[in-house]
């Protein structure tokens, strides 16, 4: 039978607040019971646990729950969380509709994770037609109340060009503050320019720190990076089986690149052995995803495993897109 192991990491949190997730198991046990008591905050915390899925398995369909039961106490970053899980499909149906009227509900109210929301679906082209300004817009108001992932993304906009006219110095300044406010994507985002030398000067060790403490908050893209890193020995000393490990972590948020690198381990054997039931599982997830590595590879596999072999897979797929979804946009 194959067997997926979500390794837990432990978070650096020291207080209950709207924009906190419980520290370890048992802070999440702790949250639990006053979520289940009626208290909106710490139902706000326990649906980020369940959709980050470090502390606890990751359950979609647990954290809607949760931020349902949170909106209708009155949070607002419950009701932007709830609604951009309606928009982009996670955890139940998706329904643009009801899921961008939470989002303005709450974008009104000044809600800074609503209007960083919003300017995500402004950037995109998966719901709407792409409006660069809308999205610079509203990251700026989100900025101006205080959010250090508006700060990351707004960055990421002025490092791509996307702002008129594109400034790199302007675009690290936000990385650097999103980044100092401890916003993980705001880490990835900066430890990605320390680490290929965009930023001026190249920094590995620095950029390796950046992702430790993104990775530490459970962040899939910081922990990819950390795989990545073991595998190509850099900064650290060349170990497949923690890139293995760190793979896997990120792999089990749904992220492409890692579970396409997590086929590739399991299909070489690197580090974690060869088995070619779990290569084709991560492989075929990568590419439902897009990744045209792992489409290739999870073709050659097909032809390499028995009937019964490839029955047991798509159980086990079917389960993991049961509980993660298909999200037309990607959560950060």
């Amino acid at each position: 039978m194959l067997r997926f192991v979500c390794g837990c990491l432990l978070l650096t949190a020291f207080c209950l607040s709207a924009s906190s997730q419980s520290a370890d198991r048992n802070t999440f046990l702790r949250n639990l019971q006053w979520a289940q008591d009626g208290q909106p905050v710490a139902q706000l915390v326990v649906g980020r646990d369940y959709l980050r899925g470090v502390v606890t398995r990751r359950d979609h369909a647990a954290a809607r729950n949760w931020f349902q039961k949170a909106t209708d106490a009155g949070n607002t970053e419950a009701a932007a969380r709830l609604g951009f899980m309606h928009v982009s499909g996670q955890g139940g149906a998706r329904d643009v509709e009801k899921g961008m009227k939470l989002l303005r509900d709450a974008g009104a109210a000044n809600d800074p994770t609503a209007e960083t929301f919003l300017g995500m679906i402004s950037e995109s082209d998966k719901i709407f037609a792409k409006d660069f300004n809308e999205a610079i817009r509203l990251y700026k108001e989100a900025i101006a109340i205080g959010n250090p992932r508006a700060m990351a993304l707004l960055g990421n906009m002025y490092l791509r060009g996307d702002v008129a006219p594109p400034s790199s110095a302007a675009g690290l300044k936000l990385l650097e503050a999103s980044a100092g406010a401890g916003d993980s994507w705001g880490e990835v985002g900066l430890g990605d320019e320390l680490r290929s030398g965009r930023a001026g000067q190249t920094d590995k060790p620095a950029a390796l720190k950046l992702y430790q403490a993104a990775a530490a908050q459970g962040n899939r893209a910081a922990l990819y990076r950390m795989g990545s890193m073991y595998q190509n020995g850099e900064v650290v000393v060349q170990d497949y089986r923690m890139a293995g490990h760190y793979y896997q972590i990120a792999a089990q948020q749904d992220y492409a690149p890692a579970e396409s690198s997590l086929a590739a381990l399991y299909d070489l054997g690197l580090g974690v052995g060869t088995d070619k039931l779990h290569a084709y599982f991560w492989a075929t997830l990568a590419s439902r995803q897009g990744d045209a590595t792992g489409g290739a590879r999870a073709l050659a596999l097909s032809q390499q495993l028995s009937a019964a072999e490839m029955a047991e897979a798509q159980t086990h797929l079917a389960d993991f897109m049961a509980r993660n979804g298909s999200p037309t946009i990607s959560p950060q």
